[in-house]
């Protein structure tokens, strides 16, 4: 996150994501490891642990899916990240920012104390925009290749986690655990 957003779309594919992961665990001395994490993380941990299972121990999912396995939907999803990826190109972080903590999803942050709100703001506020348009345009989820019917061959530990308000996670959770 502290490296420069380039303008180019190429770093933000999902290849180049998981070769950069491989890179990480290669400088590390490390062979594999777990991969934890959240939504976009989620996802990209599973196509991790898909693409390159010799890299993955174990999977720690929160608020993950497989992809999105119908064309049609895909390409749905497509043109609405692509709208937001517009907005957020034409109003900037900050806007973005208000817009999507102000989903119903994101509520209960109101009831953070005002110093961790505050902290939660500013480090969303470090975003680039240039990062967001581009994550949303190469790894989005109409972006991905669903890996559904490649879930059967893992055999690494994994722990799927939804919050109980988010009944759509909850619903692909239990579909994920299969």
């Amino acid at each position: 996150g502290q490296k420069a957003a380039p303008e180019e779309l190429e770093p933000y594919a999902m290849r180049a994501c998981l070769d950069q992961l491989d890179d990480v665990l290669d400088r590390a001395g490390l062979k594999a490891a777990w991969a934890v994490g959240y939504s976009m993380g989620a996802r990209t941990a599973l196509q991790w642990a898909v693409h390159r299972p010799r890299r993955v121990q174990g999977l720690i999912l929160e608020s993950g899916t497989a992809g999105i396995e119908s064309d049609r939907e895909r390409i749905n999803r497509q043109v609405l990240d692509d709208a937001l990826a517009g907005r957020i190109r034409r109003g900037g972080v900050k806007a973005f920012v208000e817009e999507w903590l102000e989903k119903p999803l994101f509520a209960g942050l109101k009831n953070l104390p005002q110093a961790e709100r505050e902290a939660n703001l500013g480090r969303r506020l470090l975003n680039r925009t240039t990062g967001l348009v581009n994550s949303l345009r190469g790894m989005g989820a109409g972006s991905m290749d669903p890996v559904w019917k490649d879930l059967p061959k893992l055999t690494v530990p994994t722990l799927l986690l939804a919050g109980k308000k988010d009944s759509d996670y909850v619903k692909l959770a239990a579909r994920l655990k299969g």
